[in-house]
């Protein structure tokens, strides 16, 4: 039985880099916190998780805010992390089934997200925007393309973008 929210006692970082001047063969020990993030969301999700994402969303005042984004074998979960509650929170599941289109741009029309590469998934007349936070797996979405790809939905390649509200709040100061 699936809930939507799950405490833990431990604080988690979501961009935290584990530091250590050995070279890793594994890509998940150079990440410190990506198993402790995969636990604690597989406490709401009663599948398997496939691939963990942290990404920027961008919201309608296109105000980023970090996500954590589960793939598993049927669904996408956009899952919020609430650092003061230390408590994870499903915000959105979509079915792979429902996903009308991807496209994937270049933002061209503001100052923060400027030449910012953007994956933007429509599913039933709603859609969810995402932005690399770095360029290593867990947090760039061309590696979350590459699942999508091999789920043989369908992703349209568009040269530029233009955010629909134009300015975000904090760009008018």
């Amino acid at each position: 039985n699936t809930t939507n929210t799950y405490s833990t006692t431990d604080n988690i970082i979501l961009e935290k880099d584990y530091i250590n001047n050995n070279t890793y063969s594994n890509v998940d020990n150079i990440y410190s916190n990506i198993d402790n993030i995969k636990y604690n969301c597989s406490k709401l999700i009663d599948e398997p998780i496939l691939n963990l994402f942290i990404l920027n969303e961008i919201n309608y005042y296109n105000s980023k805010k970090k996500r954590i984004i589960i793939l598993t074998k049927t669904n996408l979960y956009k899952i919020k992390y609430y650092i003061t509650f230390n408590t994870f929170e499903i915000r959105k599941i979509v079915n792979f089934n429902d996903i009308d289109f991807i496209e994937v741009s270049t933002i061209k029309n503001t100052t923060y997200s400027f030449n910012n590469d953007i994956l933007i998934i429509y599913f039933k007349e709603q859609d969810i925007k995402l932005t690399s936070i770095d360029e290593t797996s867990y947090y760039n979405i061309h590696f979350l393309l590459d699942f999508f790809k091999e789920k043989s939905i369908v992703i349209i390649n568009i040269d530029s973008i233009e955010l629909n509200n134009g300015y975000g709040i904090t760009e008018n100061i």
